[in-house]
């Protein structure tokens, strides 16, 4: 849970810092700066979120040294995912998702290169195709691209 909350904090704030502040949306006063409230709850929210963490892990440590082990793949199920939001508006979605589940099923224990390879591949690209010509939502090309192809 604790892992969940940080995860939309840390999208929240990203998504401000790296989307919304570039394109002019996330400036000026409280009436007109439409990142500010949110921003603010996302920052409450991490501190909640540390803070608990913390008193886990002291618990935890008190308790049986193990439990802390079990962390390693959760903190790393975290920074895949804030790569993943660092990193989509700069390579864009297609090649970001590919990363992230590549990612993923490598830490959920996959290890052959064919299965991981094909549905990396095919669920960005699904995913992709339902959004742009069905749900016609367009979703991050990456300026990457932008800047090689324009």
């Amino acid at each position: 849970m604790l892992a969940a909350l940080s995860l939309l904090g840390v999208a929240v704030l990203a998504q401000i810092f790296f989307v919304m502040r570039p394109a002019g949306q996330a400036s000026g006063d409280a009436f007109s700066n439409s990142g500010l409230f949110p921003g603010l709850v996302a920052a409450v929210l991490l501190l909640c979120v540390a803070l608990r963490g913390l008193a886990l892990i002291k618990e935890a440590g008190a308790q049986d040294p193990t439990e802390l082990e079990a962390l390693g793949p959760r903190i790393a199920c975290l920074a895949v995912l804030a790569g993943f939001t660092l990193a989509l508006p700069w390579l864009g979605y297609i090649l970001t998702a590919f990363a992230l589940t590549v990612a993923m099923l490598w830490l959920c224990g996959v290890r052959r290169l064919w299965p991981i390879l094909a549905l990396s591949t095919a669920a960005p690209l699904a995913i992709w195709g339902v959004f742009q010509h069905i749900l016609n939502v367009i979703l991050p090309f990456g300026r990457l691209w932008g800047a090689l192809l324009g």
